[in-house]
């Protein structure tokens, strides 16, 4: 057989199973059966009628006795205050030694543990600039509260120094698009 020949016959094999399977032909419920003649039904006779059994009515049930209403105690007043109360202390899920040590780490824990845990930091690598844009960032869609100046400045040289761009431990990534 020519192989021309061979190749347009699996094309059109191929296409057929394809749109057969796209439009929906493929796994259809099978077409109803042509009808039969219909056989004459097998003659029935009939039973004689069953004899009417009537029942006696059931009995009324024994009426219930009225319940008395029941008599809750008094709620106890609350006590009074007896001093102020005190606050409870803030439990931080990770410690700040996760943070490498350097100037504003504690700055940096402080204001960015309030939103989120540390592993957002730790994975980021960013450059100078571009940790200034993710505060900034922060600022008008994450609803954090502008910072002072000198914390600013402190947050942003640690995150700076200690999460910058890492080089790739196996040289340059050919897929980057730098």
């Amino acid at each position: 057989m020519d192989l021309s020949k061979m190749l347009a016959g699996l094309l059109v094999l191929a296409t057929l199973t394809l749109f057969g399977q796209k439009a929906g032909y493929w796994g259809r419920p099978p077409p109803p059966s042509p009808v039969v003649a219909a056989r004459p039904a097998p003659a029935v006779v009939a039973a004689p009628p069953a004899p009417a059994v009537v029942a006696a009515p059931a009995p009324l049930p024994a009426p219930v006795p009225a319940l008395a209403p029941v008599q809750l105690p008094a709620p106890a007043p609350a006590p009074a205050p007896t001093e102020a109360p005190t606050e409870a202390p803030v439990q931080v899920m990770e410690p700040i030694d996760i943070l490498p040590d350097d100037a504003g780490r504690e700055d940096t824990f402080a204001i960015c543990t309030a939103c989120h845990n540390t592993a957002l930091i730790r994975r980021s690598a960013f450059s100078q600039e571009r940790w200034d844009e993710v505060l900034d960032w922060m600022v008008e869609k994450q609803g954090m509260p502008v910072l002072e100046a000198e914390t600013r400045a402190s947050i942003l040289g640690y995150l700076a120094r200690n999460f910058a761009p890492r080089a790739s431990p196996r040289g340059r990534n050919p897929f980057a698009t730098d």
